[in-house]
């Protein structure tokens, strides 16, 4: 048996759908945009010489900046504690399956280096990459990690937007598949989800953003 939520969290789980519409608005993350890529080359004498291609900083960081909400601890609508206010209803066992599954993808992702980068000898995880971002370049809330990202060296600043945009698409499946638990919780009680695969590959969560 689910617990009934409470007014605070029933108020949570619609600041969520209502920071979702914002995410669904975001240039960067709609259709028929050229993906972000980084060229590398080895040059004889220089070393390793990257090219980031197609960003448009201002879009990138309009980006970032509305999945804050979803990834800074503390935060009301932070990934975590919607999934966790969203098991505490009643949901059936295969919405339980999508909604787990939607936050261990977040998880893993926020701690994944995608991009096989190493800074100082340690993996370039997207978690280190939005945190020194956030800090240094779209907030400068914090001046030694102001000056950290300054002492990077281009290629360094490449890999980190490159680490971060290619976190994305799977952050994205999991909001939208948290998305449509919490949307089926507090408008379509009788929805229906499709089966949760029972292969581990996932290929689409339960409806698209």
């Amino acid at each position: 048996m689910g617990v009934p939520l409470t007014s605070d969290e029933k108020e949570t789980l619609r600041l969520f759908l209502k920071q979702m519409d914002v995410i669904r608005r975001v240039r960067l993350f709609k259709k028929r945009q050229k993906p972000i890529s980084v060229s590398i080359s080895i040059l004889p004498g220089r070393g390793l010489k990257s090219k980031i291609k197609n960003l448009k900083m201002d879009e990138f960081r309009s980006a970032l900046v509305s999945l804050r909400q979803f990834y800074a601890q503390g935060e009301r609508i932070n990934v975590k504690r919607v999934c966790n206010i969203s098991e505490k209803n009643k949901i059936d066992k295969n919405s339980l399956l999508w909604i787990r599954a939607a936050l261990r993808n977040w998880q893993q992702t926020i701690q994944s280096c995608p991009s096989h980068y190493f800074v100082e000898n340690k993996p370039l995880v997207v978690a280190d990459a939005v945190d020194l971002f956030f800090n240094a370049v779209v907030f400068h809330s914090d001046l030694e990690k102001v000056r950290k990202w300054e002492r990077l060296a281009p290629d360094e600043m490449n890999f980190h937007i490159y680490s971060i945009y290619a976190a994305f698409p799977p952050l994205l499946w999991s909001l939208s598949t948290i998305d449509t638990i919490v949307d089926t919780i507090l408008n379509l009680p009788r929805r229906k989800l499709p089966e949760f695969p029972s292969s581990a590959s996932l290929q689409a969560p339960p409806t698209m953003i």
